[in-house]
């Protein structure tokens, strides 16, 4: 549908994020996220084992990284691609790297076992119960496809990538199928359209969501 290519604006993940961690869903939530600053399809991170999110490391991996369809499992991308590797690499990202230590510690196991054990129909209605809660009817249906879109244009409206990285993070063949997903206009529109009310609590789940994560265990 067409709603589903629209991006959701930063702030307003940050809200459901916020919402969702203080009631009770912080697994969907860690999806979630990570769908937003991965620039993930849907139900990728869902293929996720524990081995496949890897903490940070002294010297060369400083940052968390993700292996998305490992070629042991013969199971490629949409795109036909094995072993595809992304980092948490922004600084507004050391939130969620907090948020994922503290998941697999509480995980601890076998290291094949699935990093996520929910649906996702589950996080899809998480983002509707989260958007009815928090008045967000302004920004359209929230569907899970929003978040890659949602992602790639706040990093490329931000200055924090340019077209070439966006591509290349979000897997897309071609430059003409990125700049559909570079729409700040529209971010602005989206969240201009939310009542003043919720854009202040929106803003104020931004500011304060490292804390909020680094609290959560």
């Amino acid at each position: 549908p067409p709603q589903s290519r629209l991006p959701i604006p930063f702030d307003v993940v940050w809200l459901m994020a916020d919402w969702g961690l203080k009631n009770g869903y912080q697994t969907v939530v860690l999806h979630m996220l990570l769908n937003f600053m991965l620039y993930l399809r849907p139900s990728e991170a869902l293929g996720l084992r524990l081995k496949d999110v890897i903490p940070p490391r002294p010297g060369a991996y400083r940052n968390w990284s993700v292996i998305l369809h490992p070629l042991e499992l013969s199971k490629s991308s949409k795109t036909a691609e094995y072993d595809e590797t992304l980092e948490l690499d922004l600084n507004y990202h050391r939130s969620l790297g907090i948020g994922l230590g503290h998941y697999l510690k509480r995980r601890r196991g076998n290291p094949d076992e699935m990093f996520f054990t929910h649906r996702l129909q589950d996080l899809h209605k998480f983002m509707d119960t989260a958007g009815e809660a928090l008045n967000l009817q302004a920004v359209k249906t929230l569907h899970p496809y929003r978040l890659r879109h949602g992602g790639a244009s706040h990093d490329f409206q931000k200055g924090l990538r340019d077209l070439a990285a966006v591509q290349l993070r979000g897997r897309w063949k071609s430059q003409a199928s990125v700049r559909r997903y570079q729409k700040g206009g529209r971010l602005a529109q989206l969240f201009a359209a939310l009542p003043r009310s919720v854009q202040t609590q929106a803003e104020l789940a931004a500011a304060n969501l490292h804390t909020t994560l680094s609290n959560r265990r």
